[in-house]
């Protein structure tokens, strides 16, 4: 089959398993209450089937609910195209391993941990929490990776296996401390548990690059976002950004998520760039 209509397949069931991500994000945020059915959390009618479609319902019903006429949030068709591109980012890095149970265990255990991702950038970004069960879902699914692929390449019972297995703790204890520190004020224990998964994935010669690029990404973010709200007129809905200061609480995952995969995906450069940062 043709690897562009495998890849717009991979997409698309990528965009559904989006759409669930966000029944999980929504049932995390009420505290796992359950509806029978999606429903709309300004006039509480249930979703009907024809506007469940991944994204294009979305902008079918132009961003409003079809009974009250309410905002539908942006996080929705966001989290579903997000992860069906990183579905068909996890397709084409398969395709660079043979045999083929090696690329399957490859693209397999990726997609997942991407899903597993998508719900931890979201609900960090939206309530500046990491939920504990995202953070050990993410730990699981980063060491069943490495153990399958080092396993199946002969490799399981060498030292590289370790390495790779010991960068989650590396790559967690600089955030254990500021958090023992701190007292928490300075850093949540969720971001250094959520660095053992990516510790994991990463492995010990990419994980402090991926740290100096978070923070290197956090930075530019939320000075631009400040630079941008100051220049906005008053009254401005984004104006409230102008409230960030040193002293505001950002969260932090989503930048750990987003230096980890550029590491990731990048690793061919990725010293080269951490050096120059460090310049």
């Amino acid at each position: 089959m043709n690897a562009v209509l495998i890849a717009v397949a991979v997409f698309i069931f990528g965009t559904v398993v989006g759409s669930f991500l966000n029944v999980v994000i929504l049932r995390q945020s009420l505290g796992g209450k359950r509806h029978r059915r999606s429903i709309c959390l300004s006039c509480g009618v249930e979703i009907e089937n024809r506007d469940l479609f991944p994204v294009v319902s979305f902008f079918m019903l132009k961003g409003r609910c079809r009974n009250c006429k309410s905002r539908i949030s942006l996080q929705y068709p966001v989290v579903e195209v997000l992860t069906g591109l990183f579905f068909v980012l996890a397709y084409q890095h398969s395709r660079l391993y043979e045999p083929l149970a090696l690329a399957l265990a490859d693209g397999l255990t990726l997609a997942a941990i991407g899903a597993v991702l998508a719900v931890i950038f979201v609900y960090d970004l939206r309530h500046k929490i990491i939920p504990d069960w995202s953070a050990v879902a993410l730990a699981f699914l980063a060491l069943l990776r490495v153990s399958i692929m080092f396993g199946l390449s002969g490799e399981l019972l060498s030292l590289a296996f370790l390495w790779q297995v010991l960068a989650g703790a590396f790559a967690a204890a600089p955030f254990f401390f500021l958090w023992l520190f701190s007292g928490g004020k300075w850093m949540g224990l969720g971001d250094a548990k959520l660095m053992i998964g990516l510790g994991i994935l990463l492995g010990y010669r990419l994980w402090l690059p991926a740290i100096a690029i978070s923070f290197w990404l956090a930075a530019i973010v939320v000075l631009g976002l400040m630079a941008v709200a100051r220049l906005l007129p008053r009254g401005s809905a984004f104006k409230k950004l102008a409230a960030l200061d040193r002293k505001s609480e950002v969260p932090l995952g989503p930048f750990l998520i987003a230096g980890s995969l550029l590491t990731f995906w990048f690793t061919a450069n990725i010293n080269s760039v951490f050096f120059f940062l460090m310049m």
